[in-house]
């Protein structure tokens, strides 16, 4: 089903849902002011932090997702998961590939990815530019 992520953990497979009730669930755990207002911003640190490799941040979503389905994972299983994963990069991708393509974070997510390709590139440009100064002058 496209609408699931499916994790085989500790030799049972669990679902993993990027919907409504994960959104109610994260949005609410960051809050940022802006203009008076405050504002939930939970699903923009996560995702957020999925992209800078926070393995606490993957925790939190996998947690999140999984939340509504069953069987349930604890949050131990799930701990334990990602401490043991051969291919700890690939689990990132896929989580946020899921995000991408999940219609409730789909946009959102892209936003995010957006914006970071964005930011490392300029990081990128500004290393090289650096760079090229610095071996010029030597």
């Amino acid at each position: 089903m496209a609408n699931l992520m499916e994790l085989e953990i500790g030799g049972t497979v669990y679902s993993f849902r990027a919907g409504f009730a994960f959104i109610r669930e994260v949005d609410p755990m960051k809050k940022q002011k802006q203009n008076g207002m405050e504002q939930n911003v939970g699903l923009n640190v996560l995702i957020g932090g999925l992209y800078d490799g926070n393995v606490d941040d993957l925790l939190t979503c996998l947690d999140a997702m999984n939340k509504t389905e069953k069987p349930r994972a604890t949050k131990t299983a799930l701990e334990g998961y990602i401490e043991e994963c051969d291919d700890i990069d690939g689990l990132f991708d896929q989580v946020k590939d899921f995000l991408s393509n999940a219609n409730c974070t789909r946009r959102k997510a892209r936003q995010l990815a957006e914006m970071y390709d964005k930011m490392m590139q300029k990081q990128r440009e500004e290393l090289l530019g650096h760079g090229e100064s610095s071996t010029g002058n030597a």
